[in-house]
């Protein structure tokens, strides 16, 4: 049935207990393909011209109003998407509750790689209990996903349930995307479906309570706000979900500057995964020294960089350890075999050596659900830096060592291959991670046949390593760690 639109108005409020942020990003791996002179140049994301550039059959570019976060996330310009994405105007709850649409917009990255589809809405009612529990928020989720909403598809408005949207949206961004040439050609099998996100936030009075069991607390220890997140699941349908309590804006822009940090953390990462998953399956191959191989090379450094401020940015904001855990455990579905093969697919293409090693490392510590850096101060096992110094304890001596002339480099080599993926299921704690991320290391000295790296690496290992070693009765490496560890 086809829709005809009309005007939608906003009502005014009286009372606000919350605001809701739902998110769609897609990945367009174009960028990396023969399918790369398809893409429309115009709007220039993410810097295109505010109020001359438009969206093909979908709106004026426009700059924020509050503009993005500045430094690391941009996101300074945006266009409104009226025209192609209406919903209803007041989505029933129960009783008298209701949601209001109040705002829609797209952001796009750099060659449109990451394209977020963006829709605000507002409970608007008088009388909230001043509570908001889990079942109230499964009410909210259920009703908002479930209700109808047009999009215009070929020049015409389709009708269908909000959580359809996320199967429709790439289709939308082909169409507006691609020039005559490539609409011709048909839709791409180059656009990927991100993880969508629902983002509440709390305003006026309203208290979060009772989400223990169903939510981790994300800000636990922080006194300057409650953010709790959760994965959802609507009809076998995935969904991110942030829950943030008192989020009246204060001085300097603190929840709005969290809020768009987070979000956007999460819609890097996702699109990160589907690149990796696409260059593991061969959907991305790219020549060397070609166009998209230096597109490609280029999108990595600048996505792992975003990532790298991003976590600083949550840090500087009050966050702690819990989110970088959370987007870790994005990657953490590969197998170790998977993960050997992604790296060797991505040695070939001979990348610039500070970008390869950037995107090798990002993998292999993400891979694992640990952001290594951002533990260093929390060692159990700690390190003394320097010549000749030592630590008594639970800890190792340190001095200056080479390894015997006639050291089996090659066994070693094949041993910590295979206790690193004997090890990860192993690991449960973060000590355990960051003692995986130690082997890793340590098979890398051991194929540059680097003595006092290898040793550096076993000793950051620590008791994990050499406990795992002996039950997977590695000789060879059991030996080593007898001569230079005192933990045996």
């Amino acid at each position: 049935m086809q829709f005809t639109p009309k005007v939608f108005v906003t009502l005014g409020f009286f009372y606000r207990p919350m605001i809701i942020f739902l998110q769609y990003t897609l990945t367009d791996l174009r960028a990396f393909t023969d399918q790369n002179p398809f893409v429309l140049v115009k709007p220039n994301w993410p810097s295109p011209t505010p109020y001359q550039q438009f969206v093909r059959g979908t709106g004026q570019v426009i700059q924020r109003r509050k503009r993005g976060l500045h430094g690391w996330v941009g996101e300074n310009y945006i266009c409104k998407i009226g025209k192609s994405v209406r919903f209803e105007k007041a989505i029933p709850l129960y009783e008298d509750k209701y949601i209001k649409p109040i705002f829609q917009h797209l952001y796009a990255g750099e060659n449109q790689v990451l394209t977020k589809y963006e829709f605000v809405f507002r409970l608007n009612y008088e009388k909230w209990a001043k509570k908001l529990t889990y079942n109230d928020i499964r009410d909210i989720i259920g009703s908002l996903l479930n209700s109808m909403v047009h999009i215009r598809i070929n020049g015409k408005y389709i009708t269908c349930k909000v959580r359809e949207l996320q199967k429709i949206l790439p289709q939308l961004h082909f169409e507006t995307s691609t020039n005559k040439h490539g609409r011709k050609a048909g839709m791409s099998a180059y656009i990927d479906k991100c993880t969508p996100q629902l983002y509440i936030a709390t305003e006026d009075d309203t208290v979060v309570v009772g989400l223990g069991k169903n939510f981790n607390n994300m800000s636990e220890n922080q006194e300057d706000f409650d953010l709790y997140g959760a994965w959802h699941d609507h009809i076998n349908n995935p969904y991110r979900v942030w829950v943030q309590d008192d989020y009246a804006e204060v001085e300097g822009g603190f929840n709005r500057s969290l809020r768009m940090t987070i979000m956007r953390l999460h819609s890097e990462y996702e699109c990160l995964k589907n690149i990796f998953r696409s260059i593991n399956e061969k959907k991305i191959e790219v020549s060397q020294q070609t166009t998209q191989a230096n597109e490609l090379q280029r999108y990595l450094n600048r996505a792992i960089k975003t990532f790298l401020r991003s976590e600083s940015s949550i840090v500087g904001l009050g966050g702690d350890a819990n989110f970088l855990d959370y987007f870790s455990k994005v990657f953490s579905k590969a197998q170790p075999g998977e993960l050997d093969e992604l790296v060797e697919k991505i040695k070939e293409y001979e990348f610039r050596p500070n970008v390869e090693n950037k995107t090798l490392n990002f993998i292999q510590q993400n891979h694992i659900e640990f952001m290594n850096n951002k533990f260093e101060n929390d060692r159990s096992v700690i390190l003394s830096q320097g010549d000749n110094n030592t630590v008594s304890g639970n800890t190792i001596n340190q001095q200056n060592y080479e390894l015997p002339a006639d050291t089996d480099y090659e066994v070693l080599v094949a041993e910590l291959a295979d206790l690193k993926a004997r090890a990860v299921p192993e690991a449960k704690s973060a000590d355990d991670f960051k003692a995986v991320v130690a082997i890793a290391e340590a098979e890398e000295a051991a194929k540059k046949k680097d003595s006092k790296g290898l040793i550096n690496a076993l000793k950051a290992g620590g008791k994990f390593l050499v406990d795992v070693a002996n039950k997977f009765s590695a000789s060879v490496l059991v030996e080593l760690l007898k001569q230079h560890s005192t933990f045996i």
